[in-house]
């Protein structure tokens, strides 16, 4: 059984394209700054942080959208790094709904040694775009949606796909959610349905990937 939200992808929020359109960094006109200030301010405000959730040694707030609580949370830096590397931050802000599995820090540190640097180069940004583009679907998906799916669907499985279009493998092991990616990698679900003013997010202890030709990188 096919997982799909919605039935648009998002892929076009992460055309190559775009991003290196926004590679350039242009000095922000006066009257953009103040509206940035206000932003944040408005962002600080309790009316409008919402409700708060413990993740990781950290919160995150319904009120925020998911890259600003990625951001305020330690165990997420590099994830939050990544985002910003790639200027994918940018566009699931601007996302109406959207779910993230989101790894851990411990996640990417359980790579291959020399990989989470080697994606942050200009050389490597497709296979990041790739494997970031991967962890994002469509859509508010809970995980009480997917865990139904899987116990009605064939031999204990049940397919999300991806923002790009690739196929997560979802299972049940005991109590625990499971995904896998398309290299025979698993990453399990270790918090849930984390609301977010634009979407969800589920917290992930492993890094998905896409398939090899699509993020083959070179060390620095």
């Amino acid at each position: 059984m096919t997982l799909q939200a919605f039935a648009k992808p998002i892929i076009s929020l992460f055309a190559l394209g775009v991003i290196a359109a926004c590679s350039d960094k242009a000095q922000a006109p006066d009257d953009a700054k103040d509206t940035a200030s206000t932003s944040v301010e408005a962002s600080l405000d309790p009316a409008t942080l919402g409700d708060a959730v413990s993740v990781a040694g950290g919160q995150m707030y319904s009120g925020r959208n998911i890259v600003e609580n990625i951001a305020a949370v330690p165990e997420l830096s590099t994830l939050s790094k990544l985002l910003e590397v790639s200027r994918l931050g940018e566009n699931i802000t601007e996302a109406k709904t959207v779910t993230m599995f989101a790894p851990t820090n411990a996640a990417f540190a359980a790579l291959p040694k020399g990989t989470v640097e080697a994606l942050m180069t200009p050389e490597n940004d497709a296979g990041l775009v790739a494997i970031l583009g991967f962890h994002l679907v469509a859509g508010e998906m809970k995980a009480e949606a997917i865990e139904r799916s899987i116990t009605g669907g064939v031999a204990g499985f049940a397919d999300i796909r991806s923002s790009n279009s690739y196929t997560i493998k979802a299972t049940l092991e005991g109590e625990d959610l499971v995904l896998g990616d398309t290299t025979g990698g698993r990453a399990r679900v270790v918090q849930s349905d984390i609301p977010q003013a634009n979407g969800l997010v589920h917290i992930i202890d492993g890094v998905l990937m896409p398939p090899l030709a699509q993020v083959a990188t070179t060390t620095p």
